[in-house]
C-alpha cells in the first residue's frame, strides 16, 4: 500500500529549516517581541511630538529604523500628504478628468489601466530633482533593482560583495542566451569585488578585459577586439555597514575600461545632498539638497554613470522606488523590466506621498533635518571613544581598540557595533572575512550580540530596542548590532543610549576592571547629557 505523501511540502521545508538552524542561520519570529513592538508603535506619534528631550516617560526610543529623517511618524508631514491628497481628488472632480486610476488602487499594470497623468508628472519631477533625462516609478526598491539587474545588456557584472540581495537576486534572474555553450558562460560572467576596494575593482576589470577579448564574439559584437559590456553594481551607502561607497573613483575607473555603473541610492536618499545656490548672477538657482551620495559629489551626470535607483522606503517615509536614467533606459525597463510589466501599479495616495516627501526632503527644513542627524552620529561616535573604545583620531575613522569591541567606520546614520567572542579574538581578526570558518566563535558572536541586545531592553526599562544582525544577512562571523541613529532623536536620548550601552557590556565582561567603573562612566555621561540639553538642537516641524 502506498504510504501517505500528501505533507512531502511540509516536511521538506521543515528540513530546510532545520538545516538552517543547525548552521546557526535561522531566523525566528518571537512571539514574545509584540509586546515591545507593540508598545513602541503606540508611543511613535507621542515621540514624534516631543518637545523636551530630557524626559522621555519610558516612551520607547527609535535607535533602529531606517526613518532618517522622521518623515514617517511626523504628523505635520502625515497632515501636508492628507491635504495634499484631498487636494489632487478635488482637482480631479472638479475638471472631470478621465483618469484610469482608481482611488484606493491603481486598478493595473501602468502598461494598461494603472497608468496615471500624475504619475507621469511624478517622473518627470523626480527625473528634474536627479539631473537625468527620465524616471520610472517601481513599486519598492527590490523590485526596482531586480527589473533593472535582470535585462540590462552586459557581457559581464561585477558587483561589490556587500551589494544588497535585490541585486544579487537581479543577477539570478537574468536573461539566459539561446545556447547551453552561451548559458554556461554567462552564468559565469558575475564577479564580486572586494568591498569598497579600488583597485580589487581595477584588477578585476583588467583580468576581464584581457581575458574575453581572446572570447568568441557575442551575438552583438562586430569584431573580437570590442572591450567586452561591463557593468558595475555598487551602493552609495551600504545597509549594514553604514560606510559610503567611492564613487568618483569607481565611476572614473569605470570610463577608462568602457563600463557602465549602477548605483542603489537606498540609504543615500534624504540623507546625503547638501542644498546649495549658482554662482550665476544673472541665472541663479538654488540646488534641491538631499538627493543622495552623487549628487552631494555632483556625479549624477557622470558618463559613466548609466542608472541610479532611489528607494523611498527610508530618509522619505514611505514606499516604492525610481530609476533615473536616460530616455533610452526608461524605454527599455517599459519593455523588459518584468517587476514593472507584470505589477499592479502604485495607487494615487501613494504617488502623493512620494511627491510630499521629496517636497520636504529638498527642503530647508529637510536640510535642518539631515544636519541634525549629522550632528547625532557625531555625538554618539564621540561618546562611543570616550565611554568605550577609548581611541584617538576623529569620529569619522574610529579603529578597533579591543580585540572584542569595534565601532566600523562611518559618516551615515547608520552604526555597526561589534562583538567578538573571546575564543576568537586576534589582533589581525577582521569582522567582515567572508572565509572566517570558525563555527564556535561565529555563533557566539552572534549570541553575544543577541544577548546584548536583549540586555539594553532590559536595562532601558523597556525603553531601547537594538537589533542583532546576523547570518545570512551578514557573513557568518561578522554579526553585529545596528544602531540608527535619526533627526527625531536629540542629545539627552543619545547619553542615555550610550549610558545603557556601557552598562551592558560591563555585565558582559566586554569592558574590563582596567576601565573607569560602571557608576563613573554611567555618571559621567549623565551629566554630560545635562549640559548638551541646554545647547542641543531639535527637530525642525515640517
Amino acid at each position: 500500500m502506498m504510504q501517505n505523501t500528501t505533507n512531502w511540502l511540509e516536511h521538506d521545508m521543515q528540513e530546510r529549516l532545520d538545516q538552517r538552524a543547525a548552521k546557526q542561520r535561522l531566523r525566528v519570529y518571537q512571539e514574545e517581541q509584540e509586546e515591545w513592538k507593540t508598545q513602541a508603535a503606540t508611543t511613535t506619534s507621542k515621540q514624534a511630538s516631543q518637545k523636551d528631550g530630557d524626559d522621555d516617560d519610558g516612551r520607547v526610543l527609535d535607535f533602529s529604523s531606517n526613518d532618517y529623517l522622521g518623515l514617517a511618524r511626523d504628523p505635520n508631514q502625515q497632515a501636508l500628504v492628507e491635504e495634499r491628497y484631498h487636494q489632487t481628488l478635488m482637482d480631479r472632480y472638479n475638471n472631470n478628468t478621465n483618469e484610469n486610476a482608481g482611488v484606493l488602487g491603481a486598478t493595473g499594470s501602468r502598461l494598461l489601466s494603472g497608468d496615471s497623468g500624475y504619475a507621469r508628472q511624478l517622473e518627470v519631477y523626480l527625473a528634474k530633482c536627479h539631473e537625468q533625462e527620465a524616471a520610472l516609478l517601481f513599486n519598492s526598491g527590490y523590485d526596482a533593482n531586480l527589473a533593472v539587474v535582470s535585462c540590462l545588456p552586459a557581457d559581464v557584472v561585477i558587483y561589490d560583495e556587500y551589494a544588497h540581495n535585490s541585486l544579487q537576486m537581479g543577477l539570478r534572474l537574468r536573461r539566459k542566451s539561446s545556447s547551453q555553450q552561451q548559458q554556461q558562460q554567462q552564468q559565469q560572467h558575475h564577479y564580486s569585488f572586494q568591498h569598497n576596494n579600488v583597485q580589487d575593482l581595477k584588477r578585476q576589470l583588467e583580468r576581464i578585459t584581457r581575458s574575453m577579448m581572446h572570447l568568441p564574439t557575442t551575438s552583438t559584437s562586430t569584431t573580437q577586439s570590442t572591450p567586452p559590456r561591463i557593468l558595475i553594481l555598487v551602493e552609495s551607502v551600504y545597509s549594514m555597514d553604514g560606510d559610503v561607497a567611492p564613487l568618483q573613483q569607481i565611476l572614473d575607473l569605470a570610463l577608462e575600461y568602457h563600463a557602465r555603473v549602477l548605483v542603489d541610492e537606498a540609504h543615500g536618499l534624504g540623507v546625503f545632498g547638501y542644498n546649495t545656490t549658482t554662482n550665476n548672477p544673472e541665472h541663479p538657482r538654488t540646488k534641491a539638497g538631499g538627493t543622495g551620495v552623487l549628487a552631494q559629489y555632483q556625479l549624477q551626470r557622470h558618463p559613466a554613470l548609466v542608472a541610479s535607483v532611489y528607494t523611498f522606503g527610508k530618509a522619505a517615509g514611505c514606499h516604492g522606488a525610481v530609476i533615473c536614467g536616460s530616455k533610452t533606459l526608461r524605454q527599455y525597463l517599459w519593455n523588459y523590466g518584468f517587476p514593472l510589466v507584470y505589477s499592479t501599479s502604485l495607487p494615487l495616495h501613494s504617488l502623493v506621498t512620494i511627491s510630499c516627501a521629496y517636497e520636504s526632503m529638498t527642503s530647508g527644513t529637510g536640510q535642518a533635518l539631515r544636519q541634525q542627524s549629522h550632528a547625532m552620529v557625531q555625538l554618539f561616535r564621540e561618546l562611543v571613544q570616550q565611554h568605550i573604545l577609548r581611541s584617538q583620531g576623529s569620529h569619522e575613522s574610529l579603529q578597533q581598540t579591543s580585540d572584542r569591541i569595534s565601532l566600523l567606520p562611518s559618516t551615515s546614520p547608520i552604526q555597526a557595533l561589534m562583538l567578538q567572542a573571546e575564543s576568537s579574538s586576534s589582533s589581525n581578526h577582521n569582522p567582515h572575512d567572508s572565509n572566517h570558518n570558525h563555527n564556535h566563535s561565529a555563533t557566539s558572536a552572534a549570541q553575544l550580540c543577541t544577548d546584548f541586545c536583549r540586555l539594553v531592553w532590559d536595562k532601558s526599562a523597556h525603553t531601547i530596542r537594538l537589533y542583532p544582525i546576523k547570518a545570512p544577512t551578514v557573513p557568518l562571523g561578522a554579526e553585529r548590532i545596528r544602531i540608527i541613529l535619526h533627526s527625531h532623536n536629540t542629545p539627552p536620548q543619545v547619553h542615555r543610549l550610550v549610558q545603557v550601552m556601557v552598562q551592558c557590556l560591563m555585565q558582559m565582561n566586554m569592558l574590563g576592571n582596567t576601565t573607569t567603573s560602571s557608576s563613573t562612566t554611567t555618571n559621567s555621561i549623565s551629566r554630560a547629557s545635562s549640559r548638551s540639553s541646554s545647547s542641543r538642537m531639535y527637530q525642525s516641524r515640517l
